[in-house]
């Protein structure tokens, strides 16, 4: 498939004009510590980040302010974090996109290095993919989608888990495929119930409750195993794609200039809070699994997937 362009172009382009307003943008901001959220209000990262920011505030003497800059999987968030002032104890919660694939997927450099500018604190939590359909599709099961000749599905954005899982399930079943990004997940389940895309790959809270309602119709989850909030679903090693297991995930970054005190107070915060039954309802709710990575780990993580990531999109002629 070619190269996707367009939508990084426009991403860069509005990271360019956000980068003008900066010295404004840390004056405004310099009087509050900051957790910035790469996702909008109401979304599955914005629980968890919202609640942390609390536990943060109630059990530590660093006071974090919520802070929503959504879009351009996590670009946006990141550049107007980086922009903030760096004596702060700001934090950003970043998702293996930006970290691992947007470095590898982007026609231009970036305006900041995701492995120097961005260190992290520890990976919070994986996030399965699913593949939906309408519940009026005709598209019953894996073997439905094995004799279509092209195939277009509905993806969050390009460079994301979703849209390499996407390729890979056109390479296994060998069939054409090729990504519709939404930067409204609201309006890719609406295309995707009305069937001008056939079929969708997103995380579980992007499809619950259209699931539930029974407008949509979830084939499949792309894991080795069943998830316990959706049990029913059979994962991929069940219908016979095992190779197909991605999971992306999420995690609480700081950059190179927070304080080593500071950072291991925020670290011990996160362990602590991740043992609260807070936690654990909202993994529930949100579709995560617990994916604790401490911050040692997380490098290491993060090192191995870049490898692995950019062998697979070459392979995939995504980049």
């Amino acid at each position: 498939m070619n190269k996707p362009n367009l939508s990084k172009r426009r991403a860069i382009a509005t990271i360019s004009s956000l980068m003008l307003s900066a010295p404004t943008l840390a004056k405004e901001m310099g009087r509050n510590n900051w957790l910035v959220i790469n996702a909008a209000p109401g979304t599955s990262a914005d629980f968890y980040g919202r609640s942390f920011a609390d536990y943060l505030s109630q059990t530590t003497d660093i006071q974090m302010v919520v802070d929503n800059k959504p879009g351009a999987s996590g670009l946006i968030a990141a550049n107007h974090y980086l922009n903030l002032p760096k004596h702060q104890p700001n934090i950003i919660i970043a998702n293996s996109a930006l970290i691992t694939n947007l470095p590898l997927t982007t026609d231009k450099p970036l305006p900041f290095d995701t492995q120097r500018d961005l260190s992290p604190i520890a990976i919070l939590v994986g996030v399965p993919f699913f593949l939906v359909t309408s519940a009026k599709s005709n598209l019953k099961n894996i073997e439905d989608i094995s004799r279509i000749e092209t195939l277009p599905y509905a993806v969050s954005s390009l460079g994301t888990g979703g849209h390499i899982i996407g390729e890979l399930l056109g390479e296994e079943l060998k069939i054409k495929t090729f990504p519709v990004p939404y930067v409204n997940n609201g309006q890719a389940m609406m295309d995707i119930i009305s069937g001008r895309v056939p079929v969708g790959i997103f995380s579980w809270l992007a499809i619950s409750a259209l699931f539930e309602s029974g407008a949509l119709n979830v084939l499949m989850n792309f894991s080795l195993n069943r998830s316990k909030f959706a049990p029913n679903i059979r994962s991929a090693a069940e219908v016979g794609l095992g190779k197909l297991h991605i999971e992306g995930w999420q995690g609480i970054f700081s950059t190179k200039f927070l304080d080593t005190k500071t950072k291991g107070t925020i670290e011990t915060a996160l362990k602590e809070w991740t043992k609260t039954p807070t936690y654990e309802s909202i993994l529930n709710k949100a579709g995560y699994v617990d994916f604790y990575k401490s911050q040692t780990e997380s490098i290491m993580l993060i090192k191995e997937e870049m490898g692995k990531n950019k062998s697979l999109l070459t392979r995939l002629k995504i980049i």
